[in-house]
């Protein structure tokens, strides 16, 4: 009896995994934390189509005879309509994309990654808000990257991009036409990500309330359909507090977060998911075991 109760339990857990980017391999913004190349991708979804039951985000709750799985994508890339969209239509794949609104049609593109191609190219000098900072192969070393998110609750995004003349870097996320295209379809699902991408915890009360709901009603104006789900901007317990949970309670959200596991016991308003980047299909095996066999 102790068996069977383990293995229903087993059988109706859901693990959520969690991308940002696909792109060709030989781009040459692709970086390996945020980005998955097309061929990994594709070998992604052959796994996950024979291992799980992939779900949408509004079956969630059904029981199904495998693991569920649901595929999620964050920032609103253009990567996620020039390549994961075909994707998703020829395997039937259902996703759900969360979109940091101001991202949205804008030539700009977002803090994190521009400050990682600089990190690629060794050498270029960047103003960030009132610190000026030369990167050099030293506080490359030290990883510049991460320390910069500590200092910052918002995307400069404006002045990196002044110093940063790359044309694959200015058409970075998608515009409402291809995202009025993906949502015609069944399978793609949207969800909000705030509208720029801030660290919640870090803003008061007001601020975070325009972050969220904000980014709710525009995507509910423009998609001209209800948002029931959202994910925190990089999604750990510090990026968020008990204000970010009540702003996004009161909307009776799906809260999705970066937290790693398998949602066994599930709790809507702290779902957890597994970050995947660009590994290969057998690497992707060994670090989804964890969860799948639990």
């Amino acid at each position: 009896m102790i068996t069977f109760l383990k293995v229903i339990k087993m059988k109706n857990k859901i693990i959520v995994v969690m991308y940002h980017e696909v792109l060709p391999i030989n781009t040459e913004f692709l970086d390996n934390s945020l980005c998955t190349s097309i061929d990994n991708f594709i070998d992604h979804l052959e796994f996950y189509r024979n291992t799980f039951e992939i779900v949408d985000v509004n079956n969630i709750y059904k029981k199904t005879s495998k693991i569920k799985l649901l595929i999620t994508f964050d920032d609103g890339y253009v990567g996620n309509f020039k390549y994961v969209f075909p994707l998703l239509k020829k395997y039937e794949i259902p996703i759900l994309f969360f979109i940091s609104t101001d991202f949205v049609s804008k030539t700009n593109g977002y803090w994190i990654l521009l400050l990682k191609y600089v990190k690629q190219k060794k050498s270029s000098f960047i103003f960030l808000s009132k610190i000026n900072i030369f990167l050099t192969p030293l506080l490359i070393k030290y990883n510049i990257v991460n320390i910069l998110k500590l200092f910052f609750k918002y995307s400069y995004i404006e002045k990196i991009n002044f110093y940063i003349k790359n044309s694959q870097i200015r058409d970075m996320f998608m515009d409402w036409n291809q995202i009025f295209e993906m949502n015609s379809s069944n399978l793609v699902t949207f969800g909000a990500h705030t509208k720029t991408h801030p660290i919640l915890s870090k803003l008061k009360y007001e601020e975070q309330h325009e972050e969220i709901i904000g980014s709710i009603n525009v995507l509910e104006k423009k998609l001209n359909t209800k948002i029931s789900n959202f994910a925190y901007p990089f999604g750990k317990a510090i990026h968020f507090n008990s204000d970010s949970i009540k702003i996004c309670q009161s909307r009776k959200l799906n809260i999705f977060t970066t937290e790693k596991g398998d949602n066994n016991l599930f709790d809507k308003y702290y779902i957890k998911r597994i970050g995947i980047h660009n590994e290969p299909v057998s690497i992707l095996q060994e670090k989804l075991k964890a969860y799948y066999e639990m």
